[in-house]
């Protein structure tokens, strides 16, 4: 006689949904968590070092001081020995890397702003760059800028939506952007600036 197992359906039908669970929570109120959070800064992720030694392990990244410069930084990116992209930064040039696509930080260290670019590594072109709300445009003399650019939490699945920090002589912010739009989902502003961490 022939055993029937409903074992087998009943994993599969739970496993359903669990990723239909998942999907519905991938796709969170960004700007709810904006308005929630309060703020958050680890200095030791505002650097390119950092984001060099938490890059993927299949990729080779190599920081370059060009002649005659001072501060300016050129940030290569190899897979397999070849090169798939250089960008120009600094030491507090902030990237992350997933699924093949490099989302870096463009900005000054000593100027307001920032700017997030996304670039296909495997296609080696530049997705899209958009410039981020921030703390808005401001008058300044002597100023001071860091980011810091990571994966948000609850971005399991596509689109996927990155957290850039901002850390600026006149204010700190959080920004949410979407990876398929390119456009800001999420926003808050915090008063106290960067020597007020």
């Amino acid at each position: 006689m022939k055993r029937l197992s409903f074992f087998p359906a009943f994993v599969a039908a739970a496993a359903l949904c669990a990723v239909t669970a998942l999907a519905a929570d991938d796709d969170p109120d960004y700007q709810k968590l904006a308005d929630a959070a309060s703020w958050e800064w680890h200095p030791e992720q505002a650097s390119v070092l950092y984001s060099t030694m938490t890059c993927p392990k299949e990729y080779k990244v190599e920081i370059v001081r060009p002649p005659n410069t001072f501060g300016d930084l050129t940030i290569r990116f190899f897979q397999d020995d070849k090169l798939s992209c250089a960008v120009s930064g600094h030491a507090y040039t902030t990237f992350i890397i997933d699924a093949g696509v490099l989302y870096y930080a463009d900005y000054s260290h000593s100027g307001t702003g920032c700017a997030l670019v996304a670039y296909d590594l495997i296609a080696r072109k530049q997705m899209w760059k958009t410039d981020l709300e921030g703390i808005g445009p401001i008058d300044h003399s002597r100023y001071t800028n860091q980011v810091i650019v990571q994966m948000a939490p609850g971005s399991i699945l596509a689109p996927r939506t990155i957290l850039v920090r901002g850390n600026e002589a006149a204010g700190k912010y959080i920004e949410y952007v979407d990876t398929k739009t390119h456009k800001t989902v999420g926003h808050k502003i915090f008063e106290k600036g960067f020597k007020d961490k």
